[in-house]
């Protein structure tokens, strides 16, 4: 298990140190409201997973999200030009 945490690369970590986020840090940290998050896992944009009770979303994908979304951005202005 310890060479395994020593493997995670420490640029997915989140804010609060974490491999993963609640729905409610997801939600601030993307800026979207608890629908449109769902929506996002439902759609397989984000991974996440349920541990209990508690939904668990990873923060690498959060930021493969934000990643896509720029690129999509940019191709647009550039298609737009």
């Amino acid at each position: 298990m310890t060479e395994e945490v020593n493997k995670i690369n420490y640029l997915q970590l989140g804010p609060n140190g974490s491999y993963v986020a609640s729905p409610n840090e997801a939600m601030n940290f993307l800026g979207v409201a608890r629908a449109k998050l769902y929506e996002l896992i439902k759609n397989g944009e984000v991974e996440s997973y349920r541990e209990g009770g508690a939904r668990k979303i990873t923060w690498p994908s959060i930021r493969a999200l934000i990643q896509r979304r720029l690129a999509e951005e940019t191709a647009r202005r550039h298609r737009a030009r």
